[in-house]
């Protein structure tokens, strides 16, 4: 309060203080006061107000944001945990989806292997290619030449192409 009343006086200069003002005729304690420094004076009240808060201002600021950086690297490091989580047990599901798959696949190629040919081209046939393919190229050499020859044409010719660019591109991943 004191500060703002000094920043508000127009001049301090000469000023001796509330025992000049007594009346006293003590003209020693008067005259030997010191006068005051004088405020700078850069503006209105609030501009001064703005200056003298100036750092306290920013200081609050610079805790508040490191607090909420705080709140927010918290967060992440919770979303990141459950992430990896998520993740791994996504990983533990495609994992046994794969050895489903496999097992599936030894299966069907036992089964195809057992069928007639005309009955395993049959049902080759309803098949997506790249299943009736996979099976094709993990049954007997002597089996799939069976069943490839009663299929009829076309998709024997497309079940053929697809084995050999299969065998091409695993030729050529291999250096």
């Amino acid at each position: 309060m004191i500060a703002v009343f000094l920043a508000i006086a127009p001049s301090t200069k000469g000023y001796a203080g509330p025992e000049a003002k007594r009346g006293n005729g003590d003209k020693s304690i008067a005259s030997s006061a010191r006068p005051l420094p004088e405020l700078r004076s850069t503006g209105s009240l609030a501009a001064q107000y703005c200056e003298a808060a100036r750092d306290t201002i920013a200081e609050a600021r610079y805790e508040q944001q490191a607090a909420q950086l705080e709140r927010l690297a918290k967060q992440a490091d919770e979303r990141l945990e459950l992430l990896k989580k998520q993740s791994a047990e996504l990983k533990e599901w495609v994992a046994k989806r794969d050895e489903f798959i496999a097992a599936a696949t030894k299966h069907l190629v036992a089964i195809f292997g057992a069928m007639r040919p005309e009955s395993a081209s049959e049902q080759m046939v309803r098949l997506d290619v790249s299943t009736a393919a996979s099976i094709l190229s993990r049954l007997d050499v002597r089996a799939a030449s069976a069943i490839l020859n009663d299929m009829p044409p076309e998709k024997a010719a497309r079940l053929t192409s697809v084995i050999a660019g299969s065998a091409r591109k695993d030729n050529q991943e291999k250096p």
